[in-house]
């Protein structure tokens, strides 16, 4: 049984590395939080205002240093 599992984590594991990456993850995560009422939506808001504020001091602000 843990050969089995395993196996199934070394394929999976990358793909989804890979999404968390390109934050498409986030996204899903955000809209999944959505639909769970106010509290839920507050949430997906503040996640994503703050993968904005990171991308931009990482992609503009940090890498013209």
């Amino acid at each position: 049984m843990g050969g089995v599992m395993a196996v199934c984590l070394r394929r999976v594991l990358p793909a989804v590395e890979e999404t968390a990456e390109h934050t498409k993850l986030w996204w899903g995560a955000a809209a999944a939080l959505s639909t769970t009422g106010w509290r839920g939506r507050r949430a997906a808001t503040a996640g994503l205002a703050s993968m904005a504020v990171a991308e931009l001091a990482s992609n503009c602000v940090l890498k013209q240093m």
